[in-house]
């Protein structure tokens, strides 16, 4: 009767914490942020720190749809608490059902000063929304972008 219960026990608390990888609402995870650092004014159009997610979603139902409802990948300052939103970069039009990718979003234009001639650290509040309007869980970037104005 004991190693019924213990085996009871165990399968239980073994079903209980299987986490299935591809969910209806998208699962983000921080890949890395490069390069670290962006000096103010320097820039390239298009060039910049860029931050990589992967990307986990059961649908696939996210990316960019040119003229159509998209899914946005939303950023929030944490020196500023100010919250912005990005488009998808486009992905190529495949079955995507369990989708398990790599999103990379350009930083330049989410990055802020505080004023002064310091040295800045931005780390972001990350999450992502697809087409069905399904919230992905909220990430907090493990490496900040060092900006200097």
């Amino acid at each position: 009767m004991r190693t019924l219960f213990l085996f009871l026990f165990a399968t239980i608390i073994l079903t209980s914490c299987k986490k299935d990888k591809f969910t209806t609402a998208p699962q983000i995870s921080f890949k890395s942020v490069n390069p670290d650092t962006w000096k103010k004014g320097i820039s390239t159009p298009g060039t910049g720190p860029v931050l990589s997610l992967t990307l986990t979603d059961a649908e696939g139902d996210l990316g960019f749809i040119r003229g159509k409802d998209t899914a946005y990948v939303y950023l929030q300052n944490n020196l500023t608490n100010k919250l912005d939103s990005a488009f998808f970069p486009e992905m190529p039009i495949t079955n995507k059902s369990n989708m398990n990718v790599t999103v990379d979003v350009l930083l330049t234009n989410f990055l802020v000063s505080s004023g002064a001639d310091k040295t800045d650290i931005n780390y972001f509040d990350v999450y992502v929304k697809d087409f069905a309007k399904n919230k992905s869980n909220v990430i907090k970037t493990a490496q900040p972008v060092y900006y200097i104005p």
